[in-house]
């Protein structure tokens, strides 16, 4: 038997449950993502290209934060990576 429910919740209260998990579900809740987009099979680029314009100083400079740590672990290391941390700047 399965049940199914509907629960109202705002984007705030999704944001504080990712901040206040732990690194290990922060990074799950990426991979996640990645995976999907990846699986899909269909091309992003424009839904990228949405996200980047809809995004405002704070989110931009969260995934700027984001992708130099993975730089400096030498994990973005694509010309493309390069150019677009470099742009940033």
């Amino acid at each position: 038997m399965k049940y199914a429910s509907e629960i109202d919740v705002s984007m705030e209260e999704i944001f504080s449950t990712f901040v206040h998990s732990g690194s290990d579900d922060q990074a799950k809740f990426f991979n996640t993502i990645g995976k999907a987009f990846k699986e899909s099979g269909y091309d992003f680029e424009m839904q990228y290209i949405g996200i980047v314009n809809d995004l405002n100083k704070d989110g931009k400079d969260f995934i700027y934060t984001l992708a130099n740590f993975l730089k400096a672990k030498g994990m973005a290391s694509s010309p493309k990576m390069e150019t677009l941390l470099s742009s940033y700047e």
